[in-house]
């Protein structure tokens, strides 16, 4: 008698079993390969399921490891392909914020000490940017002294309010060392660190929890996601969408490189009645060898390196026969992969830094376009650096003497410096004109001077004394000529 099968008892467990039905291919409709496990680290079915419970909140986490060994070559199928993954990590940290980023108070005070923050911490700043574009996501703690740490993502775990996922209650991030286990718990109100021993120090000493206060009630570790979605609660590589694309520039060089190695060692090739007679006639050695069956064999091996000639009967012929051309059909596939990946970046082939084919012409036209990229990523940027920069702030100021800063605002750099013998020419024409003043002049041509209102100023008075000196010794050389008597007294025109 079959028995009933019992109802499952809650809500969770009907997720769990609906999953299960699927997964075992129970449904009817597939018998295997029915959840897929990605290499971004999702599991999902491939068929779509109306739960009326199931979540809208996307708590997904890519494959840190997978990714981190990508981007260095490491990872199986993608050797050669993901050689790009470097280049493009490269280009963009360099260009968004590889020469830094100034950072406005309207307090002068606290602009040098922000800028000196930027000075002394930008290698950390571009660690911290170009791990969350290469792995999705990478987190900054800001300590009580002020110094900056960074922590692996795979170890944070984003605590958020039940009620609202957008919202971060903490960070609570746990390392896992020989001997104990840190749980480092980071809150606006606080600090938590659980110290739990393993198994060789348990039965000595005790689990430790240190609680330690927050003066400046911001959260001291400031996130980057990269491209997260509205529903997202961690973000994506920036390659992520070109992974098919490196695994397939990856087969098909590989492929390549076979192919040249193959034409480089020309494969010997006899046709004959009888090839198994002709091989047994030229044979320089035998070999022993035990076939799957546990038989004892025995083959016959020709080693060309052993040769001076071959015997063959006629109409045997031999030949050393090669793969054709097809190098130049590869190279045209690899150069269209190439393109798709600069089309997908938005990164022109000028800026890669080799040669390019197009005219110089064709990437000046595309640079613009590129301009436009790198200020959007910047605006991406900027939201989790004024964090970063008040977060820092308000805890140097908790030891040093700083002015209360009320608003931040970030100022990049040009991405593309602009042409200065276009720019004096313009300036030079507005002067001419009377379009512009000499202080304003001193702003637009940026020459490094920071209070162009009194160099003006300064300049002027240096002018007036030099004009002043010249007319003194014009009046001293006039004095000193002496008097001949020539000068006839200008007759009355009357």
């Amino acid at each position: 008698m079959t028995k009933a099968k019992q109802a499952p008892a809650s809500v969770a467990e009907a997720v769990v079993e609906v999953d299960t039905v699927i997964a075992n291919g129970t449904n009817g409709r597939h018998k295997e390969g029915a959840v897929v496990s990605e290499i971004v680290g999702r599991t999902t079915s491939p068929y779509t399921r109306h739960i009326p419970y199931r979540t809208t909140v996307d708590r997904t986490q890519v494959d840190y490891a997978w990714w981190s060994r990508f981007r260095r070559g490491k990872e199986d199928g993608t050797e050669l392909g993901g050689a790009f993954a470097r280049p493009i990590l490269n280009i963009l940290a360099s260009w968004v914020l590889g020469s830094g980023v100034d950072v406005d108070t309207t307090n002068e005070v606290a602009n040098e000490r922000l800028s000196q923050f930027v000075m002394d911490e930008l290698d950390t700043l571009l660690t911290w940017y170009t791990d969350g574009l290469a792995l999705g996501d990478s987190y900054l703690i800001v300590n009580a002294d002020g110094s900056l740490s960074m922590a692996p993502p795979d170890t944070v775990e984003v605590v958020t309010d039940p009620f609202d996922y957008s919202t971060v209650l903490a960070y609570r991030i746990t390392t896992k060392l020989e001997t104990v286990t840190i749980v480092d718990e980071y809150r606006t109100d606080g600090r938590t660190v659980i110290i739990k021993m393993g198994d060789a120090l348990r039965a000595s000493r005790p689990d430790q929890i240190f609680e330690f206060a927050n003066p400046t009630g911001l959260m001291p570790v400031v996130p980057y996601h990269n491209e997260r979605e509205a529903n997202e609660t961690h973000g994506h590589p920036v390659y992520e969408g070109l992974l098919h694309l490196f695994i397939r520039y990856d087969d098909l060089l590989n492929k390549s490189l076979d192919g040249v190695e193959v034409m480089g060692r020309p494969i010997p090739v006899s046709t004959s009645d009888n090839p198994e007679n002709d091989r047994r006639v030229n044979a320089t050695r035998t070999d022993n060898y035990t076939d799957k069956e546990g038989n004892p064999q025995t083959e016959t091996v020709v080693d060309f390196a052993e040769l001076t000639m071959l015997w063959l009967k006629a109409p045997a012929t031999f030949e050393f026969a090669a793969p054709g051309p097809f190098a130049a059909d590869s190279k045209a596939m690899l150069k269209t992969l190439f393109y798709l990946m600069l089309e997908h970046t938005g990164i022109p082939e000028g800026v890669w830094g080799g040669a390019i084919a197009s005219s110089m012409a064709s990437f000046e036209a595309q640079l613009p376009a590129f301009v436009r990229l790198i200020d959007r990523w910047r605006k991406a940027l900027a939201g989790p650096l004024r964090d970063l920069f008040q977060v820092w702030y308000a805890s140097v100021a908790l030891f040093e003497f700083l002015p209360v800063v009320e608003d931040m605002t970030l100022t990049w750099p040009e991405v593309t410096p602009s042409d200065d013998e276009i720019l004096v020419k313009k300036v030079a024409q507005a002067s001419l004109d009377n379009l512009l003043t000499r202080e304003t002049e001193l702003r637009v041509l940026d020459l490094g001077i920071e209070d162009p209102a009194a160099e003006v100023a300064a300049a002027q008075e240096e002018a007036d004394d030099e004009q002043e000196k010249q007319l003194e010794m014009t009046l001293q050389r006039l004095e000193a000529q002496p008097d001949t008597g020539d000068d006839e007294p200008v007759p009355n025109a009357a």
